[in-house]
């Protein structure tokens, strides 16, 4: 009986300083959305980089850290906060869907456009999403009608059974004015 006491008294000491470190990350989580609620975005992004110095690979500090970064407009480094994330949870739509919402704020509109393809080859129940950013970019500026057409052919060759890639060429091909192109599709 001593004996088992004893072991468990070690695991307990062992595992303390592991339990003490999680709980004093909750604890910086929590003052960083209590300084992002009240405006100070910078202050938070410093606790989430601190963070971040301690234990690099902790996505819950980086899914916290990417959008403090796009709020402060610090797009490249909000993307590659993304960029890592995408990586370790590739088949997490979220996170591609940030990345292209930070290309379209950066002004990097085909790059956004990219994105919307990829995303909708990469996960089929976001083309309905895909669709409609596709449409609004072209819309905003017609001079990317051309580029979004090129890359949804490249899509659509990659994956000849998607109707819904045919169909957002045929939606941009009429409303950019070229009607048979849209009936050809």
């Amino acid at each position: 009986m001593r004996a088992r006491l004893g072991l468990a008294f070690c695991l307990a000491l062992l595992l303390a300083p592991s339990l003490a470190r999680a709980d004093g990350v909750e604890r910086a989580i929590m003052e960083a959305r209590a300084f992002a609620k009240r405006g100070q975005h910078a202050q938070a992004a410093q606790i989430y980089e601190g963070l971040i110095r301690q234990n690099p690979n902790d996505l819950r500090v980086l899914n916290e850290y990417a959008p403090t970064l796009i709020v402060l407009r610090r797009f490249p480094e909000a993307e590659q906060v993304f960029m890592r994330l995408v990586a370790a949870t590739p088949t997490n739509e979220t996170y591609p869907r940030q990345i292209q919402r930070i290309h379209k704020m950066a002004g990097r509109t085909k790059d956004a456009i990219d994105d919307c393809v990829a995303i909708a080859l990469q996960f089929p129940a976001q083309s309905e999403w895909a669709r409609s950013e596709i449409i609004a970019l072209c819309e905003a500026d017609t001079a990317l009608a051309g580029p979004a057409t090129v890359a949804l052919k490249s899509a659509v060759a990659k994956s000849p059974k998607r109707v819904d890639l045919r169909g957002m060429i045929a939606e941009i091909a009429f409303q950019s004015g070229h009607a048979e192109e849209a009936v050809a599709e």
